[in-house]
């Protein structure tokens, strides 16, 4: 039973990644002013002129969210000392239970390169509204509950330009390819 739903979980993430991969022509990437897990703050204003990542998820999430950071972290690395400035935003789409202590465990586990932000719960909406992801809150029969959520890395340009987007199940191959582009390595 758990196998079915986590089945039905991953096609029902990868669908819903198909919907923010259909967005046509540039789309400029939305401002925020949020915390950091670690207790600093990040501004889309003070990012001008660098390339960055915005990924939406939850630290509970069974397979994407982990498989997606522990990919991330296997890109990162291939593309060695170039990308050493090079940072992924984590917004949560479950604040309830993702705290900042939750999320700095939860990334503890990958690439010091993922940032988890943190902020109001409205900010954190707006900014996944903005980016268009879906995010849908789902019961499991334990009385516990997981979210059905967008699985897209945006991959934001110096310009402020959401420039490319790596899809759920792209491999660290495809995102270290994408994520060269953007910082200049081919």
């Amino acid at each position: 039973m758990r196998r079915a739903i986590r089945t039905a979980l991953v096609f029902a993430f990868v669908a819903l990644s198909g919907a923010a991969l259909a967005q046509d022509g540039p789309q400029v990437a939305p401002i925020f002013d949020l915390g950091t897990a670690a207790g600093g703050t990040v501004s889309s204003a003070g990012l001008d002129g660098r390339p960055y990542a915005m990924f939406f998820g939850f630290t509970h999430c069974p397979d994407v969210c982990p498989t997606t950071f522990a990919e991330l972290g296997l890109a990162l690395a291939a593309l060695g000392p170039a990308a050493k400035d090079f940072h992924v935003h984590f917004v949560t789409v479950d604040p309830d239970r993702d705290t900042p202590d939750v999320e700095r465990a939860f990334l503890s586990a990958f690439d010091p390169r993922i940032v988890a932000l943190t902020g109001p719960t409205a900010d954190l909406a707006a900014l996944a509204d903005d980016y268009g992801v879906v995010a849908r809150k789902v019961p499991l029969s334990d009385g516990s509950y997981t979210f059905e959520h967008t699985a897209t890395i945006f991959l934001v340009d110096r310009d402020g330009i959401v420039a490319d987007r790596v899809a759920y199940m792209d491999g660290s191959e495809v995102m270290a390819a994408k994520i060269g582009r953007l910082i200049g390595v081919e």
